[in-house]
């Protein structure tokens, strides 16, 4: 079966499962890959084939997959990170642990510290872009005061031409 007879079936099957509100006559094969809807209507859950479903459900489906999937990682990393801490501590005996702490408390403080040094450049550029724009103004009205003082310089000058 080419695809167009394959869509062109599964169109009609769909139309007729949403006209009459039947069960459907799968193909041979496709039913591992429908699943539940619950049909409000009815009020019962019914077999709903993944062709009823819109790119736009199809993405969100995979999205969720996709956070959860980064979730799952990072918790995983998580309890890695812990375990790793605890057989250190276990074979190192309490200075290692002491110092894993301090660690990380010296790493939270200099994130801090760093966070509140970006604070501060942003802080520096702003007035040094309002600064900028207030220098840029004033030579504005400078060059503008100087183009009105050029022509009346040469309106000084024809006007002695045509004296003369």
């Amino acid at each position: 079966m080419d695809v167009e007879k394959t869509l062109t079936v599964l169109l009609a099957r769909e139309l007729k499962l949403l006209c009459h509100k039947k069960k459907p006559a799968y193909l041979n094969g496709t039913f591992a890959a429908d699943g539940y809807m619950r049909d409000s209507y009815y009020d019962k859950w019914e077999v709903m084939s993944p062709v009823v479903l819109s790119v736009k459900d199809i993405k969100l489906i995979l999205f969720g997959f996709m956070i959860t999937g980064l979730l799952l990682i990072g918790l995983s990393i998580a309890l890695q990170y812990r375990k790793i801490a605890k057989m250190v501590a276990l074979q190192g005996g309490p200075e290692v642990a002491v110092k894993i702490i301090e660690l990380s408390r010296v790493v939270g403080a200099q994130t801090v510290a760093i966070t509140e040094l970006y604070r501060k450049q942003d802080t520096i550029l702003e007035r040094l872009i309002a600064l900028q724009e207030t220098q840029n103004r004033k030579m504005d009205t400078i060059s503008e005061r100087l183009i009105a003082l050029q022509g009346t310089l040469l309106r000084a000058k024809m006007d002695k031409r045509e004296e003369e």
